[in-house]
Parts: C-alpha cells; structure tokens; sequence
C-alpha cells in the first residue's frame, strides 16, 4: 500500500478546507497512515447529519399532555383506556381502528364511504386495514416518547369510538383531515426531513393531534373519567372544545399540506437549477472555443507587432533531449521542398496511396482528419460532457487556451482507461480541432488510441510526430526550407522512422512560420505507455516541452501551445516536466455542488485525527 498518497491527500486536498491538515506534522502524519491502513486505503465516512432537535414548544407540550393523560388514566380507575393508551404500537392502534370502523358498520348496516387515515386493501370479499398513515408524522418528529404517546393517544382515541356508540361517528370523522393528505405526503416526506420550516409544521400537526385525542377520550361517560378531565382541561363545553380541536387540526393539516408543496416546488426550482447548471459548462465549452476563435484575429494583430518589435526573430534551435541528441551536421545550405517533406514522412502509407489515385501524403492526412471527426462524434454520456464542460470553465484551462505566451498542458481524466480507445477528452480534442480553424492559427491533433491496433499506422512516439508534422506541413504546402543536411540523407532517415530526423524537421517547419498560434493536441498518451513504447513517448512529449519553452522565451509572435490528455501515472513521472496538470473530476468538485462534498470528506478526516 502506497502510503505517499496519504501526504500528498492532506497537503493538497484537505489542506485546502482545514488548515490544519496542510502541513502536518510527523505525529499527525503518522496517525493518519496508521488510519489509511486501517480503512484499506479508504476514505473515513462522514457522520451522518444530526436530526433536527424538538422546539421547546413540543416539548413543554408532550410533557404537559403525558403527565395530564397519566393522572386521568390513575383517577378514572378505567382499566379499558388505560390497557389501549399502554399498547403504543402501530399494529394495536390499526387493530383499534379496525374495530372501531367495524362496529360504526355494523351499527350503520351498509358500508359507508369515509375517507379514512387507514390505507385500505381488498382481500377476497372483505376490506383490511393497513399501516397507519398518520404515522408519517413520525418521519419529521423525534421518536421514542413521542412515537409512543401518538400511537397510545389514537389507540385510546378509537378505543373511545368503540366504546361510546354515540360519538363513535364524531371520533372517526374527527380525523378525516389526516387521510388523503397523509397518503400524498408520506412518500415524499424523507425528502424534506431536514427543511426548518416542514419541521415547524409537523410539530404543530403532532400537537394539534393530540389537542383532538384529550379531548374526544372526554366522552368517556365514567363519572370519575368525567371529573378527571373536567379537571384536567378546566372548562365545561366539552362538546365546543372538540369542535375547536377539529377545527384547529384542520388548519393545521393545510399549513402542513402547504408547506410540503412548497418543498415540492423548492425541489423542482433546486432540479431545473441544478439542470440548467450543469448544461451551461456544456454550453460554455462551445462558447469558449468559438469565441476564442472569434478573438483571435486580434490577438494575432499582437503577435505580429510582438514580432516586427524583434529586429533578428532568434530561429529555433534544434532541441535536445534524452535520446535527440546529435546535432546536425553544419554544411553549405541546401533546400527541401514541403512536398518532399510530406512524401517521406508518409512512407507507410505508399502502398495503400496507388489505389486510391492520391499520393501518400495525401492519404495519410485524410486518414488523421478522418480521425478528427471520430473523435469529435464519439458522444461521452452526459455526466462526463458535463465533467468535460467544467474542466474548459477552469481558469487554468482559460489561461492555457487564451494566452499570448506559449503552454504546455496535461489534462489527466480518471475513466479513461475504462472508456476504449476514445475517451471524453478524445471529444474534446476532436472538437478543438474542427472548431478552432481561421488564419494564422493551426491545429495539429493526434489520437494515440487509434493507432494502437496490430498493423495501424503512425504508432508509438514515432508516429505521432510524424503525423503532426505531416499536418503542420500540409498547412505551408509550396514552400521550401533551408537545410543543412543533405535532402538523399534526410529523405532516407524520414524514412526509416528516424524520430531524431523527424523532430528536426518539425522544428525547422516551426521556425519559419510567421506569427501565429499553432496547437498540438495529443490525446490518449497512456495507449503509448508500454515498455515498447514508453521512451520513445518520453522523448516526444521532452521535445514539445522544450519547443514551448524555447518559443516562451523567444516572444518572437509565433505561440506553441501543446495540451496531453490521459497519460498513465508512472508516464507523467517518467517525463519529468514542471508543467499544469489539470484533473477533470477535481474541476467538478471545485466548481460545483460538490465541492461541499469534498469539505465534508475533509471534516470527517479531521475528526478522524482529532481535530
């Protein structure tokens, strides 16, 4: 288990969020490996969110009404009402309800159609009641001793129905509100469980319940039952009272209805927000890209008065790297044509050219604009467009692609590997290439992941530069260049694959265009990360590296700008380059709705350590 990564975790990306964690110290260190170990390698989870503490009001409220319930259940000496409050389940209570609704049938001899706070099924000829819903009450108010005294209050509530035939029909209708409503909101309620103002409600419909049960139970006709809760209540229109407590429930009921609809419609306003949200860096990368190209021509106006600034433009030198490393030999002059350029570097493709009537060259840059387009149709779902469109909304994206000074970018995406050949990026690249085309400005674009099958063309490092200066010759097509190596000599290295010859040309090409912006785009560098492949890979992306650097510092108006996307971990140590590195899920959580989530893995983290 590689335990680096646990440094570069709190320095980098919970460092960001707790300041303690950036710098930590050796104990501290120490203790989160010793973590990191014990979870395999895995992130501590957050603790899961509080629940929403009872007002004071509730509170004083329940109490009131458990201690009054309580005494008059000891001073009525009713056995009956004190065995149904004491059975605080929801099974007891549906069991009460159903004989309650039972007796009202069979006094009223037919079925009566009554909305009621009871789900109800058919089973072959007889109609059972299910779960409660009132009991979605529940999912907003504190469990425990509130759970108990709602189930117990109705169980007493419809015990009282079963009883008292008189006023059975005034006690089930009493709590008639409750039934449709509670069927439309308990589904959704969880959804809402941490809304204040849903909390508010739901205390005020718990209280406004049990308000309904104290007083339909006062129709219990003990007389010692009667004075009890003459006592309790202290007023004489018993009757009134509980038309009041209906009248208040049902209010209650429609505050509580109303604000779950508002959480509904919060809920589809947070959706669309979250919708347009996430299209707009879809849209914003079309936007960025086309707008850039709209920009450019004055942007070029800069570059050429950068260049005419400089008296003696300094040509590029030829570049060397860990396996570039001769230089070429100093001779009289001589030219060489672009054709004869371009014909060398095809060379593979001489065998397919006859049959196409085309010469080499030709072919081999039809097949890489082929490859454009693919890239560009390869349609990445929408989670990883939307990633993509974040990623070109980041500042150092922007700054990369805008700026007048030449860049090198590696742009690293996690799904890669797992996607095939093309990848999100792939699109993104595909798009740059056939969006951003106006004079002066030149793409060159290369997708290792479809050169990499048995028998393909341009694979490896090698062909990659061969393919991008193929490109970048087809865009001068008449024009000649200075050498001074000889054109037989240089033709037979082009075309045996001379990555050393193939580079020179390239920087040669390079040196004599005017100002400008030229853009290489080299997609999938990881499919080139084999041993067979790796050193080779290695000296090309050295070589563009130090031509971007070269032409920073010469400032003459020509801008080099090379973006690799995709390379695998041990390819991007291997290259040893100081430059940005850009990750397209970080961008995400940087600029989205999960960047709290990123803070809160950084918390958890922190309380795991003790801080």
């Amino acid at each position: 288990m590689d335990l680096n990564s646990v440094h570069n975790f709190l320095s980098n990306e919970a460092g960001k969020h707790m300041p303690e964690l950036a710098n930590p110290g050796a104990d501290l260190l120490q203790q989160a490996k010793q973590l990191y170990m014990a979870y395999d390698g895995r992130l501590p989870s957050p603790p899961l969110p509080e629940p929403l503490r009872p007002s004071k009001q509730l509170e004083a409220f329940t109490q009131e009404f458990s201690v009054g319930i309580n005494d008059f259940l000891l001073r009525s000496q009713d056995g009956e009402a004190a065995q149904a409050f004491a059975g605080s389940s929801w099974d007891k209570l549906q069991t009460e309800a159903n004989k309650a609704w039972a007796a009202y049938n069979n006094h009223q001899k037919r079925k009566r159609n009554w909305r009621r706070p009871f789900e109800v099924l058919d089973h072959a000829a007889e109609k059972v009641m299910t779960s409660c819903c009132i009991e979605f009450l529940l999912e907003l108010v504190p469990n425990g001793e509130y759970s108990s005294l709602l189930s117990g209050g109705l169980t007493l509530a419809y015990n009282t129905a079963l009883r008292k035939e008189k006023f059975r029909e005034g006690i089930l209708e009493l709590f008639d509100s409750l039934s449709e409503r509670a069927k439309q909101t308990k589904a959704n309620i969880k959804l809402y469980s941490r809304d204040p103002d849903l909390h508010a409600k739901s205390e005020e419909l718990y209280m406004a319940v049990l308000d309904c049960v104290r007083h339909s139970t006062t129709w219990l006709d003990s007389p010692s039952a009667f004075e009890s809760f003459k006592a309790f209540f202290q007023q004489s229109r018993y009757g009134a009272r509980l038309e009041d407590a209906k009248a208040n429930l049902d209010k209650k009921v429609k505050e509580f209805e109303d604000t779950v609809n508002m959480c509904f419609r919060q809920q589809v306003h947070d959706i669309h927000s979250n919708v347009e949200w996430m299209k707009a860096p879809v849209l914003a990368t079309f936007s960025l890209l086309a707008g850039f190209t709209k920009d450019f021509p004055a942007l070029l106006a800069t570059q050429l008065l950068q260049q005419a600034q400089q008296s003696q433009p300094p040509m590029i030198t030829f570049m060397q790297t860990p396996m570039i490393t001769r230089q070429p030999p100093q001779t009289m002059p001589v030219t060489i044509s672009s054709w004869q350029l371009r014909q060398c570097l095809a060379m593979e493709y001489t065998s397919v050219a006859p049959g196409t009537g085309q010469d080499a060259a030709t072919v081999a840059l039809s097949e890489l604009d082929t490859n454009i387009t693919t890239a560009m149709h390869h349609i990445p779902p929408p989670l990883q467009r939307e990633n993509m469109g974040f990623l070109t909304l980041s500042p150092q994206f922007v700054m990369w692609l805008r700026s007048i000074d030449s860049a090198f970018l590696v742009v690293h995406e996690s799904e890669a590997p797992q996607q095939g050949v093309l990848s999100t990026l792939s699109h993104l690249c595909g798009l740059m290439a056939r969006t951003m085309r106006t004079p002066g400005m030149w793409m060159l674009a290369f997708f290792c992941g479809l050169h990499t099958a048995a028998g393909a063309t341009l694979q490896g490092g090698k062909g990659l530069m061969r393919a991008i200066t193929l490109q970048l010759l087809s865009t001068i097509p008449d024009a000649t260049f200075p050498t001074s190596i000889d054109p037989s000599i240089m033709a037979q290295q082009l075309g045996a694959g001379d990555l050393e010859m193939i580079c020179f040309v390239f920087a040669t090409v390079l040196g004599q265009l005017p100002a400008g912006m030229v853009f290489v785009l080299i997609d999938g560098a990881h499919w080139n990360s084999t041993e067979a492949r790796s050193v080779e890979m290695r000296a090309v992306v050295r070589f563009l590296y130090k031509m971007v650097e070269q032409l920073r510092i010469a400032k003459r108006g020509l801008v080099l700008k090379v973006m690799v996307t995709n390379p695998s971990a041990r390819q991007r140590f291997a290259w040893d380059l100081v430059g940005e590195d850009l990750y397209m899920e970080r961008q995400v959580l940087a600029g989205g709705h999960r960047g709290v989530e990123e803070q809160v893995i950084a918390g958890a983290v922190a309380g795991s350590l003790g801080l």
